[in-house]
């Protein structure tokens, strides 16, 4: 499990975010309580702008490690960017 884990990390860096998600999913159908890929699945639903997904993610790591400060400023940060509007859709200009 720690090679997906590891490559997950990667795909994030890559914001290569189903990817990113895919692999923590691996190391979480292995070790469901493993903290670090919560977080790396949370990240790519962020990515992804799967706000309420990312936030359930956020919040079973935070039950697994509570007052982890880390984990409460992702989720401060995720519930931000769920109020906030969508952002403009990209438009073509005319040929």
């Amino acid at each position: 499990t720690r090679a997906y884990g590891n490559r997950s990390l990667v795909h994030l860096r890559m914001q290569r975010w189903r990817e990113a998600a895919s692999d923590a999913e691996t190391v979480l159908g292995f070790e469901p309580r493993n903290v670090k890929a919560l977080m790396r699945r949370a990240a790519a639903r962020e990515g992804t702008r799967e706000f309420d997904w990312a936030l359930e993610d956020l919040r079973a790591a935070l039950r697994l490690e509570p007052g982890n400060a880390d984990i409460e400023a992702a989720i401060r940060r995720v519930e931000a960017k769920e109020a906030a509007p969508p952002p403009p859709a990209v438009v073509a200009a005319p040929a």
